[in-house]
């Protein structure tokens, strides 16, 4: 049985160490609808949502908004596609049409990441009008897609000749909008020149007509670049071909020009990994007559039982054979131990194998899981041998098909404004690894009047700030910002917490909701103070705001009790203890030294008799 462990909404207040820990981590998101649920729905309905996920180590993350709705929500709930048996309870963080929360006890060693990885999950949300599901959502990876091919002369029809054995290897990444596929090929030990070099039609075996020319690519014995998909007349029938394993790429040569070899792409596993290798990238001093333009191709993955790793290298131009090659731990620039050792793989100018995490490759209490972990944060580098350079020749650092993102909430109370409402919403942003497009998706919810326009906003938490995308203006939005106007720099500015999303009403034309795209919660939820009545004359405000080195916090208590003030940053972290004490009805001063902060968003806390009555933003900038 699964050990899951559910934690309501408010353990993440009083557990700090379970905030989200940076913008990164594995994506999967859900949209919701009507659509998708199982049956008919008993009362007419529109409605609709957005879900978000994000996993860290052993704890899966999610924020979801639904609209719409004919009722209340009762219960909710991840189910699986076959059968459609409830997999976990998402009950008991309803709050009003949003679910907020997280689950622990998910992980590769023990397999429950896969049904995740694999999209084998959906979203249910019941209704008192429909008990079996007013709206779901299959909950899919947010992640490019890798399709490896392993070229040979054998899949091209020929036999190889005994002086050389022609060889190459192919990364193809499909951006998850359908619009580019990124080429990566090399090839080695061929017997004549290169004359051309395409994407054809054909299942494996079966000759077929060109669906993509590549040679614009050609660099040396490889290739690099993106393709458009969007200039292709037949991007669909490309599409459908390349997902049912209908697509090769084929390398013509003088001798050859129908093709000297041919390689078959294959849809990788969700968790795929590449890089390119080269001298440039060692961070030893490479003897003098190392070969300028020595290279090399990586590309693996990792199965979504999290039990097998795939691993496939080639080489060219190397000063001689390969000697030797292995993962090791470092960062870019820096060197480490070795992790995993590939020589026992090394075929000629390739490195391919099958690794398990019986392999006696895996040493010194090495998992796949702790593996994969390390290459998602960038700690991980694949370095080839040589007699000439032993200690290493050529070498690059993986990086994943899946897409960096966060999940946030929407409120009213992160907008700029007196407003005192109820909206809710839940959104979630991802970015591809080059930084080229944006996924988003939001679902808001309770709005006091009619909405008129939604934007990306620049500007950091308490700050109002530019323009910089148009949303559409719907209560839910999904889409990519894919043009020429999403930039590199753009990108970093999600990265850095820097933008807010913002939907304006006809009586909010400023904006009635706001979410920042960013880690920690800037949201209120309701405390559940028993006694209502007196809950409004509890009051706190910091004076001045932002923060330069010093600031006076003053709140007010309109009765006797256990009293707690505290601040955080946005990873749930205390950084300030304020007071913690048994006080009388009254108002309090309390100093808050900024100058042992770092310019940025802290929260205040105001808590009495163990309920959260009052928190706050604080800005410190100098």
């Amino acid at each position: 049985m699964k050990r899951i462990l559910l934690i309501s909404i408010w353990a993440i207040a009083i557990l700090p160490s379970k905030a989200q820990k940076s913008f990164g981590g594995l994506m999967f998101s859900a949209i919701l609808d009507t659509t998708q649920s199982s049956g008919s729905i008993n009362v007419p309905s529109s409605a609709n949502g957005v879900a978000g996920f994000t996993y860290h180590n052993d704890s899966l993350w999610f924020d979801i908004t639904a609209n719409g709705l004919t009722g209340p929500i009762t219960t909710a709930h991840i189910h699986t596609l076959t059968g459609g048996s409830i997999e976990y309870s998402l009950s008991p963080f309803i709050n009003g049409n949003k679910i907020k929360g997280y689950l622990t006890g998910i992980n590769l060693k023990d397999g429950s990441l896969k049904h995740f990885l694999d999209g084998e999950y959906y979203v249910n949300i019941h209704t008192p009008s429909n008990p079996n599901g007013e709206i779901s959502g299959r909950i899919i990876p947010e992640a490019d897609i890798n399709y490896e091919a392993a070229l040979t002369m054998e899949q091209a029809g020929h036999t190889n000749p005994p002086d050389k054995t022609p060889s190459g290897l192919g990364s193809f990444n499909l951006s998850q909008d359908n619009t580019k596929l990124e080429v990566n090929v090399l090839v080695n030990d061929l017997t004549s020149n290169i004359t051309n070099a395409h994407l054809h039609y054909g299942a494996l075996g079966i000759s077929g007509s060109v669906a993509i020319p590549i040679s614009q690519f050609l660099q040396g014995n490889s290739y690099h670049g993106v393709y458009d998909l969007t200039s292709l007349s037949n991007k669909a029938g490309f599409l459908d071909s390349l997902q049912h394993g209908k697509i090769y790429v084929n390398i013509h040569t003088t001798n050859f020009p129908g093709g000297e070899i041919r390689g078959q792409l294959i849809k990788s596993h969700t968790l795929s990994f590449d890089t390119w290798m080269n001298t440039a990238q060692e961070t030893g001093t490479l003897a003098p007559a190392t070969p300028a333009g020595a290279v090399g191709l990586c590309n693996f993955s990792v199965n979504s039982k999290g039990d097998s790793l795939w691993v496939n290298v080639q080489a060219d131009h190397l000063s001689g054979p390969i000697t030797g090659a292995h993962f090791h731990t470092g960062k870019a620039g820096a060197s480490g131990g070795v992790l995993i050792g590939l020589t026992s793989f090394i075929h000629g100018n390739a490195v391919s194998g099958i690794l398990t995490s019986a392999n006696p490759v895996f040493t010194g209490g090495l998992t796949i899981e702790s593996f994969v972990n390390k290459v998602l944060s960038g700690d991980i580098y694949v370095n080839m041998h040589t007699t000439l350079n032993p200690a290493g020749e050529v070498r690059g650092q993986p990086s994943s098909l899946t897409r960096k993102g966060v999940i946030y909430s929407l409120c009213n109370q992160q907008a700029n404004s007196t407003l005192n409402g109820n909206a809710q919403g839940s959104g979630f942003v991802t970015i591809d690894r080059n930084h080229t497009n944006l996924h988003y998706g939001i679902a808001i919810t309770n709005l006091s009047s009619t909405l008129l326009a939604a934007h990306f906003h620049d500007a950091f938490p308490g700050i109002n700030g530019p323009v910089i995308h148009s949303l559409p203006t719907d209560s839910t939005v999904k889409g990519f910002w894919n043009d020429a106007s999403f930039t590199s720099a753009i990108a970093d500015k999600f990265e850095n917490g820097e933008i807010y999303a913002n939907f304006h009403t006809a009586s909010n034309p400023g904006g009635e909701i706001r979410g920042q795209v960013a880690t920690g919660d800037l949201c209120v939820i309701s405390t559940g103070i028993k006694d209502p009545q007196h809950s409004q004359a509890f009051a706190a405000s910091i004076y001045p705001n932002p923060v330069k080195t010093s600031a006076t916090l003053t709140y007010t208590l309109p009765q006797k009790g256990d009293v707690s003030l505290s601040l955080y940053n946005l990873l749930g972290k205390e950084v300030q203890i304020f007071t913690h004490e048994s006080k009388t009805a009254g108002t309090y001063s309390q100093s808050v030294d900024a100058s042992i902060l770092l310019d940025g968003v802290y929260l205040y806390r105001l808590t009495v008799n163990g309920n959260q009555v009052k928190t706050g933003k604080v800005i410190v900038n100098r």
